[in-house]
């Protein structure tokens, strides 16, 4: 419960800096160009309210969309390094392998030759025990089907 009445509150906070930085820049824009004439009349000099709130919002706006893009971006480096592990085509592989009980091309030794062994060793589909293939070395035979 505490957690999602953070969010709220984020989302709140979140919400409210767009919607200032909207009304700012929107402000602004009409007190340039529909109020000029008559700010003209009434300052002596010409004044630089527009420009403050015009230069203020846009701001605004700027950092809540760059926030986005930054948030974007986080998600996705976290999103891949938490699922860096689970590729589609090893899934694919260690299925086919499971379902027809056999360990590469020919055996376990067509993975030795393969750009993934070196990195990740012999795939957990090939081993009799998936438990027993992190604590032993990526070819021991005597652990395949």
């Amino acid at each position: 419960m505490p957690s999602g009445l953070c969010k709220e509150g984020v989302s709140f906070y979140q919400r409210s800096y767009k919607i200032t930085g909207a009304i700012l820049l929107a402000v602004g824009l009409w007190g340039k160009f529909m109020l000029g004439a008559y700010i003209s009349i009434i300052a002596d000099s010409s004044t630089n309210a527009p420009y403050v709130l015009i230069g203020t919002g846009t701001c605004i706006i700027y950092a809540m969309f760059l926030s986005l893009v930054f948030l974007a971006e986080l998600v996705a480096g976290i999103s891949g390094f938490v699922f860096r592990h689970e590729d589609e085509r090893s899934l694919a592989v260690d299925n086919v392998q499971r379902s027809l009980k056999c360990c590469g091309v020919l055996n376990y030794t067509s993975w030795l030759s393969s750009i993934w062994f070196p990195n990740n060793g012999i795939p957990p589909s090939c081993c009799a025990n998936i438990s027993d293939l992190w604590s032993l070395p990526p070819a021991r035979a005597d652990m395949l089907d």
